[in-house]
């Protein structure tokens, strides 16, 4: 595919009219200079973003945008390089971000110590993500004043945003249909403009969306000074307002607690309790009356299993449990009760407060007591009571343990900020526990599409007719969030509403006259921006673009943003994206941060690798380092520098040198999969050679194929190397059409003895669990089959020791960079086979939805040449290949101090 066709931007006619007018002189050099900006905006991006739409660059964002737009024969004069046909571009990670989903500086984010508010956050700070782990802040993103929300939840929770904060959501038909699996549970982003445009503020009951609630919170631990179950019980049902802690109960289970710290009391069910009194005073509790107690923050702010020590305290002697498991706990204290609510919501539940007067006789009168307060629970996956007559009623009930938004009111104008988190799922705790999402999209494919729109790059239409004629160009992402991302840059920096901080100094992006009105209408439902030279611009999720209005149609560009993401981007490539592209002869965008764990990963990644050696029409640019980022501070670059050093080195690569580092816990490590193919093609059957066909079968039309795979082991006892030499596959089919490919195979590889009578056949190895039906059993019979019966996760072990086999390297103690001392490593080698790469690069051992079966033959066939003829394990071993192979090979030396708290297993129902 070309690069984008530079015709000459002719104003001849429109310039001769104007010049042989009555111009005064200062009119005429106005419009030269007018005229002269059109023309050096047309030929360097880099002008046109900086001066025409007043939006500065790093060096990043100028090489990239430099890179993709100047016709090559520029390009090679200019830097003196040898150009090949450029097909698309890549980079490897974002550009640069600024926000525009937003919450007010005031509002609370959790963090690990404790709730920080908005407006105080900094790049390296951690806060609490929806899995109960922390991340880090890689980004903040000032906002200035916006329009802000009130978003309540059916808890009554509720939290302040502005119209374009975005959450993952599950709207009705994901929420209650349940004869639609496909779409039953999913989750997706919704900004709360959409969410509101769609549902309206106060949605009925079967329209409102839901919201996930947090997974048990994990808090650093720290030492305690008193039993916290103990300490429960005595907030609960103890009397420390004299120079002893008294204990009131009937439950011999809660006495039985205490063991020998009991002194039994005159009264009946009135124990003492020796010792506690000195530890209360220490907790602040002494003297306190049942309405001023509290639980103390180093209770609070403590790992899972320390909260819920306290909580089943609290609820075996003030809480209930009655009728369908509704929970209760009441109490007179108003700061016991916003702490019992923090323990609740920290395990993921729900919290619903009541107040009521009490009333109390007095002398035959009636006198009205404190306020009490009763919290409805709602929590699923933790029992809050140990007491055992309230425990064994307790159960998860079918009750959505989800948020559901009922409600969102207009607030205020307030001054707003963003934050982007580390984590996979970019999500991060506000208050009320209320999960919430974060930004982080680049801002030059906004100015891309803007470029490109202005001119129309790739029309072949002279002056006085391209600026009639119908141009268009198309962003795409996997995810909703990305498009209307780059939708609403665009809308900002057209509108001259673009916030851009440089070293804290906030201003807006100044636009030329020349492009003011540029936009004329948008819609943004359809993903759509209209410019007033008849161009159209559309932003919207993959699958949308497929949609009969835009169905075939031809771009100018293509941006596909988080490509990685896509299920399918190797077919979605050819047949649905490089060909909407002829048309203009114009180029392709694959945008993505290189994640281990996105469905893509090894697809895009052999992509860069394809690009970095201009190979196949690619061009890679990989990574922004952190210090090109004019949108963080000195003070926060370095702030955030020794934190990811001290934490994680890969990652510290990856952000401060822009290094295209992989990262997540898919099974097979990104180098072991590249360092698979050694071999050229194919290889043909050899005169003494040993071969081994291996079969696994897929029958479905629309399953997974039947892959048979040909791996040669003539010199394994001498090399220990396993050569993959041929494979075929087959979707579907009958049993006769799938076997007459596998015989085909077979004979392939059979040779013969001088005598041209003596046959020396491939061993055939077979699933035999996987096999069809009796047709396809008796035509295998004349193949000799011997059936793989090695333990799965054992065969698994084994193919990951054969493809690792003799790595040794160097670990940069600054850094962590690795230095491979053994290039050749591995006893695993193939010619390149596309859809291994793409499915071992993606496994994931407990990922059912994934296809394997390229993955699957190789594992059988690598596993039964070292169980029979090397020396594999001989038993069956225990390995976990979810413990984190990154850990535990790639990274040695530590993981990041959140990565290590300790899990409670006992928390899980």
């Amino acid at each position: 595919m070309s690069q984008p066709n530079h015709n000459k931007y002719s104003f001849d006619s429109l310039s001769k009219n104007f010049l042989v007018s009555t111009m005064d002189v200062e009119t005429k050099r106005r419009f030269v200079e007018m005229i002269e900006a059109e023309r050096k905006g047309r030929e360097d991006i880099i002008y046109f973003s900086e001066e025409m739409l007043g939006v500065p660059l790093n060096d990043y964002q100028r090489k990239w945008l430099t890179r993709t737009t100047t016709p090559r024969s520029k390009w090679a004069e200019k830097f003196n390089e040898v150009i090949e046909d450029i097909g698309g571009f890549l980079l490897g990670s974002n550009i640069s971000s600024i926000g525009n989903q937003s919450q007010p500086l005031g509002a609370d984010i959790l963090t690990p110590n404790g709730w920080k508010k908005m407006g105080e956050m900094m790049v390296g700070d951690f806060v609490m993500t929806q899995d109960g782990t922390a991340t880090k802040v890689v980004g903040v993103y000032p906002q200035g004043k916006k329009d802000t929300y009130r978003v309540v939840f059916n808890d009554e929770s509720s939290t302040i945003c502005s119209l374009d904060h975005l959450w993952m959501v599950q709207d009705s038909g994901n929420r209650f249909r349940k004869d639609c699996p496909n779409r039953y549970g999913a989750w997706s982003v919704m900004s709360l403009q959409d969410i509101l445009l769609r549902w309206g503020a106060e949605p009925s009951a079967k329209n409102r969306v839901a919201i996930p609630v947090v997974e048990p919170i994990q808090f650093p631990s720290q030492e305690v000074s008193y039993d916290p179950y103990l300490l429960g019980i005595l907030i609960g049902d103890g009397g420390m307002t004299n120079d002893t802690v008294n204990l009131t109960t009937a439950d011999k289970e809660i006495a039985q607690a205490f063991g020998t710290s009991l002194m039994k009391r005159g009264q009946r069910f009135a124990f003492g309790v020796r010792g506690a009194i000195t530890v209360m005073k220490q907790l602040g509790l002494a003297g306190k009356y049942s309405y001023e107690k509290h639980i103390p923050k180093e209770y609070l702010w403590n790992d899972a299993n320390t909260r819920l020590a306290v909580l089943q305290g609290l609820m075996d002697t003030d809480g209930s449990i009655t009728g369908k498991c509704g929970v209760e706990y009441t109490t007179t204290s108003p700061q016991l009760c916003d702490d019992m609510k923090f323990l609740v919501q920290s395990f993921g539940g729900k919290v619903e407060v009541r107040t009521r007067k009490t009333t109390y006789p007095y002398k035959g009168e009636s006198k009205i007591g404190r306020l009490s307060y009763r919290l409805r629970i709602k929590i699923h996956g933790v029992n809050p009571f140990r007491l055992k007559r309230k425990a064994e009623k307790f159960y998860d009930t079918l009750l959505t343990k989800n948020r559901v938004m009922i409600r969102i009111e207009k607030v205020d104008n307030e001054e707003m900020q963003c934050i982007k988190v580390e984590h996979p799922s970019h999500l991060y705790i506000t208050n009320d526990f209320i999960v919430t999402h974060n930004s982080g999209k680049t801002v030059g494919i906004a100015i891309k599409h803007i470029w490109f729109n202005k001119y129309k790059i790739g029309m072949e239409l002279d002056g006085t007719l391209i600026n009639s004629a119908y141009y268009a160009t198309l962003n795409i992402s996997p995810h909703s969030r990305q498009t209307k991302a780059c939708y609403q840059h665009i809308k900002d920096i057209l509108g001259g509403q673009f916030i851009i901080d440089e070293e804290g100094k906030k201003r807006l992006n100044v636009l030329s006259p020349l492009m003011r009105d540029f936009i004329v209408g948008d819609n943004v439902n359809l993903g759509e921006i209209r410019f007033a030279n008849k161009s159209v611009m559309y932003s919207v999720p993959t699958g949308q673009d497929q949609a009969s209005s835009l169905a075939g149609a031809q771009f100018g560009y293509i941006s596909y943003d988080e490509c990685s993401q896509s299920l399918h981007l190797k077919e979605e490539l050819g047949a649905k994206i490089l060909s909407r592209l002829i048309k203009y002869g114009s180029c392709l965008d694959l945008i993505a941060t290189p994640e281990v764990d996105s469905p893509s990963h090894q697809y895009y990644s052999h992509i860069v690798k394809l690009g970095m050696q201009k190979r196949e029409g690619w061009w890679s640019l990989v990574g922004m380092g952190m210090d090109s980022n004019k949108f963080i501070s000195k003070e926060q670059r370095e702030r955030a520098k020794a934190t990811l050093l001290a934490t994680d080195k890969k990652r510290y690569r990856q952000v401060v040198f822009g290094e295209f580092i992989t990262s997540g816990k898919r099974f097979f490590d990104t180098s072991e999969i590249e360092n698979l193919w050694k071999l050229s093609g194919k290889k043909d059957c050899q005169k003494n050679g040993k071969y081994l066909l291996v079969a696994d079968w897929g029958f479905s039309d629309s399953g997974d194929e039947s892959v048979f795979m040909v791996l040669d082991y003539t010199n394994f006892h001498i090399s220990n190397k396993i050569d993959v030499v041929n494979h075929e596959s087959i979707q579907g089919g009958s049993p006769q059409m799938q076997f007459a490919l596998l015989r085909t195979l077979y004979d392939q590889y059979t040779w013969y003895d001088d005598d041209g009578v003596t046959a020396h056949k491939p061993v055939f190895l077979t699933d035999a669990q996987g096999l069809g039906g009796v047709v396809i059993k008796k035509l295998l019979v004349l193949l000799q089959p011997r059936s793989f019966e090695i333990d799965k996760d054992e065969a698994l072990f084994i193919l990951k020791g054969a493809m690792s086999k003799g790595r040794d390297y160097i670990e940069s103690e600054v850094d962590g960079a690795i230095i491979e001392k053994n290039p050749d490593y591995g006893s695993v080698r193939s010619y390149y086979i596309e859809e291994l790469s793409e499915q071992a690069g993606n496994y994931h051992i407990d990922d059912k939805k994934l296809t394997t079966d390229f993955v699957m033959t190789l594992m059988m066939g690598v596993s039964w040449i070292i169980k029979k003829f090397g020396n594999a394990p001989s038993k069956k071993v225990n390995f976990n290949p979810l413990a984190g192979y990154e850990a535990s090979i790639l990274r040695p030396k530590g993981q990041d101090e959140y990565k290590q708290q300790r899990q409670y297993p006992t928390l899980i129902r």
